[in-house]
């Protein structure tokens, strides 16, 4: 009777201590909860948009300053409403005279015929012995028109001029009348400035067939005030080494007629030489004398 007594202890111990080891069968059993994690507040995920890029300054260009051109050294003088000016290298001293007016009286050429005018003289030009000498003329535009019908003529040329633009015009239109014409040009330019429009460039002047030479050429710039009172003639003589010295250096020899027949083959060549060449193949200067024209101040 012990023994079953004890058999049943022994069997209600082993029992619970089995219900012990088996989770859910212990009701006193606790099961730790989990315990809730705190989600950290992200930033919220904006929506893709092009982010701007600061702007950066604009980058500076290391762009070359042209060189300053040089100061030139000018001689200059005035005569009622205008002041003209040479470089030294051109003109010492220049020279102001107020020529009288010559009429058509049926005694003298019609290159002759001129109202009351200015022309202004270089003292010291690089050049003494030349076909024409340098000089610069001041015209009233409308007395010179009036009294010449060539200088009306002149005038409506350098209009036709100025308005087409030709770059290869074969003649040039000058004042005061000359009793000779353009027999070839090169270096034809426009300029228009503030009060001042007209035509510079390179001719000879003759009354036929002429060889390009260094005794005849010449610059001008003709040209007129831009309220049409004043014509401003510029003739400066002018040389290139390419050229011969005078009319005999025709390079057909003594064939003159062939010189004739080639005659506007050959002053084309020499008009692109002329234009090709370097300013300091001439002399004077090509831009000094361009300078001329430049410094001219019309102040009514």
């Amino acid at each position: 009777m012990k023994s079953i007594r004890l058999f049943t202890i022994l069997m209600m111990l082993t029992v619970s201590t089995l219900a012990c080891r088996i989770p859910g069968l212990n009701s006193a059993e606790t099961v730790d909860s989990p315990v809730p994690v705190e989600e950290t507040e992200k930033p919220p995920i904006q929506q893709s948009e092009e982010t701007s890029k600061p702007e950066l300054p604009p980058t500076e260009m290391s762009v070359d300053e042209p060189p300053e051109e040089p100061v030139v050294d000018l001689t200059c003088t005035s005569i009622p409403d205008f002041e003209f000016c040479f470089p030294k290298e051109l003109a010492s001293a220049l020279v102001a005279s107020k020529m009288p007016k010559v009429e058509d009286n049926g005694m003298v050429g019609p290159w002759e015929v001129m109202p009351e005018h200015y022309v202004i003289e270089p003292n010291g030009y690089p050049l003494t012995d030349t076909f024409l000498k340098p000089r610069i003329h001041v015209i009233p535009a409308a007395d010179y028109a009036i009294m010449l019908e060539g200088a009306l003529m002149t005038q409506n040329y350098l209009m036709e001029l100025m308005e087409s633009r030709d770059p290869n015009p074969t003649s040039l239109p000058i004042l005061p009348i000359i009793n000779a014409g353009s027999v070839f040009t090169s270096r034809v330019k426009y300029i228009e400035l503030e009060k001042l429009h007209g035509v510079e460039g390179l001719t000879q002047l003759a009354q036929s067939f002429s060889v390009i030479n260094n005794h005849e050429l010449i610059y001008t710039f003709q040209g007129m005030t831009n309220d049409d009172r004043y014509w401003i003639g510029i003739i400066l003589p002018i040389t290139h080494n390419s050229l011969p010295a005078d009319q005999s250096g025709n390079p057909y020899g003594d064939d003159y007629e062939t010189f004739m027949e080639q005659y506007q083959t050959y002053t084309t060549e020499i008009s692109q030489t002329l234009i090709n060449s370097p300013d300091n193949t001439f002399t004077p200067n090509y831009a000094s004398i361009q300078k001329v024209v430049e410094s001219i101040h019309y102040l009514p």
